[in-house]
């Protein structure tokens, strides 16, 4: 994917504006400003260098690792391989119950899904914009949860020193939050706002790894809205390396080798230009 081709993944600073909502278009920052306890264990901490070593070769068939100053090596995903217009946990995919929560089930699940919806953490990066921060540590889906009157929402759980503001979420009404292709039923943009404050957070907390995280929408509210709820069983994998979808990933990428060529990214530094 070369700098161009990302240009559909960017985060843009836009004038009185401080969110917008998952997937809406370009023109505005998605997060709010860093949080004030770095040491809160509802957004992770900061990856490992073996959990980067245990997705890098499986990965990397499929996006490029790069070094972002704070947050260690993180995963940016292909556009050949997420698509345009890209958001984890929304795109290409649909919500299941299971007895561990709900579960993003996404059609990339063979190829990457199985890594980064279920280990770290997602974030947008002011250069690269969508990218991974790998973690060890096995969750059904790094998400948070919101819910109330008609709607539920979710967004992605963010690494250590980024706090998620209202437009982070995407919201769909109650009804939809099973089914295929979930994205396209998301409320508007200029909507979020007003659906963020009528919900409150979702789901009974668990702790996994020492991390807490919420299992989603209680089944009642779901089965109120008429949809049937009938939770699958979902069996955490011991590590990553036992994790079934690890070897098959790996394999399949070093069938695949590199897609293109190595992508060249503006600096970081004060001399780069961020598209």
């Amino acid at each position: 994917m070369t700098t161009s081709s990302l240009s559909h993944l960017r985060r843009w600073a836009c004038a009185g504006a401080a969110v917008v909502a998952l997937g809406a278009a370009p023109g505005c920052i998605l997060y709010a400003n860093p949080a004030d306890d770095p040491n809160d264990p509802s957004y992770g901490q900061p990856a490992g260098e073996e959990s980067v070593a245990d997705f890098e070769e499986p990965l990397g068939a499929y996006g490029d690792w790069v070094d972002v100053p704070g947050r260690g090596r993180v995963w940016v995903p292909s556009e050949e391989a997420v698509g345009e217009d890209f958001t984890p946990y929304s795109s290409n995919g649909q919500w299941v119950a299971t007895d561990q929560g709900w579960v993003f089930q996404s059609q990339q699940d063979a190829e990457w899904g199985w890594a980064t919806y279920h280990y770290g953490r997602w974030y947008r990066d002011d250069t690269y914009g969508w990218a991974w921060v790998p973690d060890t540590v096995w969750g059904p889906a790094w998400v948070d949860w919101r819910y109330g009157g008609d709607y539920v929402g979710w967004a992605p759980m963010a690494p250590w020193g980024i706090v998620l503001a209202p437009g982070a979420y995407a919201f769909v009404e109650t009804r939809y939050i099973a089914s295929p292709g979930v994205a396209v039923y998301r409320v508007p943009a200029d909507r979020v706002g007003v659906v963020y404050h009528s919900t409150v957070p979702s789901g009974e907390i668990q702790v996994r790894g020492g991390v807490r995280y919420s299992m989603g929408p209680p089944a009642g509210h779901v089965a109120a809205a008429g949809v049937a709820v009938r939770p699958v069983h979902m069996a955490a994998p011991s590590g990553i390396r036992r994790n079934p979808a690890y070897g098959r990933a790996r394999a399949r990428a070093r069938g695949m080798g590199r897609r293109g060529k190595p992508r060249a990214y503006p600096s970081r530094g004060g001399g780069g230009r961020r598209r």
